[in-house]
């Protein structure tokens, strides 16, 4: 098995960058230097030659291709989209396109938005998700050839479980879209769009195993508590980050059941003490083709204005071990606070 897993990041001076692993490769510290990426917003000559969002998410489609948007929530509140392409070679990343407006090709006007999370589809579409600031969720297309769907849709599963805080998605080999979202009173949900019926699979469901792990931490613009990643075989991962900063995984099989253990605690399985020195702020997590799970973590700083560290654990797929965590900023000899994070795993 091939592959890397690619993390992008917004640093703490608005510092757009990417990292990416080899897999293959059996010691988890082993990460190249961060690249720092300066692109122009096509047609916006106001932002020069370098747009800086100050939040990313990203997701890589089975054609090599990552997709990545950035969110620049001041001033106009721009959301744009930008492709790197994987060339031959774990490393050999390039970034031929500009930043696009998104709002440009995807109606109606939505903003201000304050999250967004996107999922890649077997068939290279990509999914869009983006929160609005009054914690209504909306999802476009962004079909293979580079063509949006014509509008933004607000159409969820029942009940109404607005205003959400968070969300995240993934897909499975089958094209469904999972999503998982943090709704208003503080419970997480998930619930399962089919690509090929192009409709909800029933309503949001929050049948999640023992033990309550909640209370989830409020809202907020730089922590994302909550992470999903679907594996070849059909299996549903989530990670979660409470109020107090713990980190907990479960996972829902492809059958409809979840793991006899329920809720785990992942900063008790990757050592003690816990391998990340203070509480975890957000999470983001991707699957291999072999069913290993990546996850990456930035710590929460006091300040909640101020960004934190990045770590990174593998929890292998055939004994279930976790490995790690492992400070990724020092492994890549860098400096900085990560303010944003997204994570893919690329073929």
């Amino acid at each position: 098995m091939s592959g890397i897993l690619c993390a992008t990041c917004v640093f703490d001076l608005a510092n757009f960058v990417f990292i990416n692993r080899d897999i293959t490769s059996p010691d988890i510290t082993n990460w190249p230097a961060f690249t720092s990426v300066a692109l122009p917003l096509e047609g916006v000559p106001e932002f020069g030659d370098r747009f800086e969002p100050d939040e990313c998410a990203c997701a890589a489609t089975p054609d090599g291709a990552i997709h990545v948007f950035g969110l620049l929530r001041e001033d106009q509140n721009v959301l744009a989209y930008t492709a790197m392409r994987r060339a031959t070679g774990p490393v050999n990343l390039v970034w031929p396109d500009p930043w696009r407006f998104t709002q440009s090709t995807s109606n109606p006007d939505i903003r201000p938005i304050q999250h967004v999370a996107c999922a890649a589809m077997p068939n290279n579409d990509v999914h869009l998700l983006a929160l609005t600031s009054t914690g209504s969720l909306f999802r476009t297309v962004l079909h293979a050839g580079d063509s949006w769907q014509p509008t933004w849709s607000g159409d969820f599963p029942l009940p109404d479980i607005r205003p959400i805080t968070d969300v995240a998605c993934t897909a499975n080999a089958n094209g469904d879209l999972h999503v998982c979202a943090l709704g208003g009173h503080g419970s997480l949900f998930y619930a399962t769009f089919s690509n090929k019926e192009s409709k909800w699979q029933g309503e949001w469901a929050s049948d999640f195993p023992p033990p309550d792990i909640r209370p989830f931490p409020k809202s907020s613009l730089l922590d994302r508590p909550i992470a999903c990643a679907a594996t070849p075989n059909g299996d549903l991962h989530f990670c979660a980050v409470t109020q107090e900063g713990g980190l907990f995984h479960t996972i829902r099989f492809g059958g409809g059941t979840w793991q006899p253990q329920g809720w785990g605690n992942v900063l008790a399985a990757t050592g003690v003490p816990p391998s990340i020195p203070g509480p975890c702020g957000t999470v983001k997590c991707a699957s291999d083709d072999g069913g290993a799970l990546h996850v990456c973590v930035v710590t929460r700083n006091s300040d909640p204005t101020f960004g934190g560290q990045l770590y990174y654990a593998l929890r292998h797929a055939s004994d279930q071990r976790w490995e790690g965590f492992t400070n990724v900023e020092a492994d890549a000899k860098a400096s900085g606070r990560v303010i944003s994070l997204g994570a893919t795993y690329v073929r």
